[in-house]
């Protein structure tokens, strides 16, 4: 199995045991309504939902649709939001080729050897820069990608069976304050 197929396979089980849920245990879909109203829904009627390929990994069905991104974890690891090519985010974010030939060698050299620093000392202004420049672009589209319906992050820790449901534009905004402080 090559890597990555593993979460990826547990996270699609994920989405479908989720929409599965809310279509038919009703104590599930009362405890999401619940969560919803808690959030500042308005959940009347029916819920139900269904699966995407899409950035929103499910739709729920609540006065409209509402888009939910799902990740899952079986173990401490929570280590991807995207998985897009640089050549691809030097494309979405208009990256200088200065940028993009500094990352590009950073992402060889730690893969040479694990031990090497990612950014070289003398490249680490140029970069923060970049990034500061770009920072709401990147987190926008790392966890939205731009999709108006995405209004919910749903966080499902298999090991404890729990899910945490977020408001994307809380999650968002929580980051931004984050990545700004350090």
């Amino acid at each position: 199995m090559e890597k990555g197929q593993k979460e990826a396979r547990i996270g699609l089980g994920s989405e479908e045991d989720i929409v599965r849920r809310i279509n038919t245990d009703d104590i599930f879909k009362n405890s999401l309504r619940e969560c919803m109203i808690t959030l500042g829904f308005n959940p009347k009627g029916e819920i139900t939902t269904y699966k995407d390929n899409v950035k929103t990994d499910i739709f729920i069905k609540i006065n409209g649709e509402i888009g939910a991104s799902v990740k899952s974890s079986t173990g401490t690891s929570f280590h991807h939001l995207d998985r897009r090519r640089l050549e691809d985010w030097r494309d979405l974010l208009s990256m200088p080729n200065d940028i993009f030939e500094i990352i590009k060698e950073a992402i060889l050299r730690v893969a040479r050897n694990s031990r090497d620093k990612f950014i070289l000392e003398a490249d680490r202004p140029k970069i923060k820069e970049f990034f500061a420049k770009h920072l709401k672009s990147i987190i926008n589209e790392v966890f939205t990608k731009g999709e108006e319906s995405l209004r919910l992050l749903m966080i499902n820790d298999k090991r404890i069976r729990k899910i945490y449901i977020f408001r994307m534009d809380d999650v968002l905004n929580f980051c931004m304050r984050m990545l700004i402080i350090t």
